[in-house]
């Protein structure tokens, strides 16, 4: 019984020795809240960024908080996402209070009671910052007021969309030396939207060019400079309103400018007595267009014909010639060259070639 005893007794005094301890001291921690005593200050720290309430004077985080207190209350954001926070302040009698924050006066000589009162919304704290709030209390402005009324904090935390989920892909074109055309597709339908987000290109670790969502699916950017076609270019897809959402694409280096499918070179698929010509691929020699394809003839014997060479990019001509000459039977290749022929994107325009 005696031994029992002791033991209550030796429990009761670690107890309050550990209380006394900590009322002495200048920063105490409860619940992930580090208290500062000096600085009447109170943190809260975030390393994983996800939807929840922060609550500064709950039973269950803190404990009771009274005005006279600690008055300043900071939310400290360690984690790698921005945080999106609205703040909210009740107290247990009305009081009057002018709160503040980084950004300067929330509220300015305003009653607090049970029912809370908004200080902030729409907070957004980058990784590695903090927000707090603040509230002055003024004895003059509360003259009835007898004893400290009880005080709560809650901040409704969110972490913020991210719209770039996938890596965004480029495509360069070498149209000579100098000059490289790119098509970049960002990849991430949301990003797509009209002001939503940025496309940073760079030539090496050089930027060279941003250009801003629109509403398109694709854009196409032609740079010029010396040495353009050498070189690697990526382009990094950044959301507009919040710059630690972004991805990067991989490098490329820029490809001949030739367009080119599959053609037949079978008789057979071509229709009985008929002769024209198929075109097989474009590409460009200097500042001359160069059409190649094939010549097809079901006659049997040589054939005195137009043979027709048509195609088109995104919509405009790029090529319409005509040629009379005697088309020998069968299959056989041949070769339009367009003199001055307009310069464009073979490898990333919308290629359409007729078949006469």
């Amino acid at each position: 019984m005696k031994l029992s005893k002791m033991v209550r007794y030796g429990v009761t005094m670690c107890m309050l020795l550990t209380i006394f301890m900590l009322c002495k001291a200048d920063t105490v921690y409860a619940n992930s809240y580090k208290t500062e005593q000096s600085a009447k200050k109170m943190t809260y720290t975030i390393t994983d960024a996800k939807k929840e309430d922060v609550h500064f004077g709950g039973m269950s985080t803190t404990g009771p908080m009274y005005i006279g207190g600690v008055d300043t209350f900071v939310i400290e954001n360690k984690s790698d996402r921005i945080l999106e926070i609205e703040t909210l302040a009740a107290t247990d009698r009305a009081v009057v209070l002018t709160w503040n924050s980084e950004s300067g006066t929330l509220v300015d000589g305003q009653t607090v009671d049970r029912s809370s009162i908004k200080l902030c919304s729409g907070v957004r704290v980058l990784p590695g910052k903090r927000t707090y709030v603040k509230y002055i209390f003024d004895q003059e402005a509360n003259p009835q007021l007898s004893g400290m009324p009880q005080l709560q904090i809650i901040s409704h935390v969110k972490v913020m969309e991210q719209i770039i989920k996938k890596q965004p892909k480029i495509s360069a074109t070498k149209l000579s030396a100098d000059q490289v055309s790119i098509m970049i597709d960002p990849n991430n339908g949301a990003a797509c939207v009209r002001g939503r987000s940025k496309m940073n290109i760079y030539k090496g670790s050089k930027l060279i060019k941003t250009i801003k969502s629109s509403g398109d699916e694709k854009y196409r950017y032609t740079y010029k400079a010396k040495g353009a076609a050498s070189g690697k270019y990526k382009v990094e897809l950044v959301a507009a309103d919040n710059p630690y959402d972004k991805k990067m694409s991989a490098a490329v280096s820029p490809k001949a400018n030739v367009w080119s499918r599959k053609v037949s070179t079978k008789l057979s698929d071509y229709e009985d007595f008929s002769s024209g010509f198929v075109i097989q691929s474009l590409s460009y020699s200097g500042k001359n267009l160069i059409v190649k394809g094939y010549t097809y003839n079901t006659f049997g014997v040589p054939m005195q014909d137009y043979i027709l060479a048509r195609a088109n990019c995104d919509g405009r001509t790029l090529c319409d010639e005509s040629k009379m000459m005697t088309v020998p039977a069968g299959i056989k290749k041949y070769t339009f060259t367009i003199k001055n022929a307009r310069l464009v994107d073979l490898r990333n325009g919308d290629i359409s070639a007729s078949d006469d």
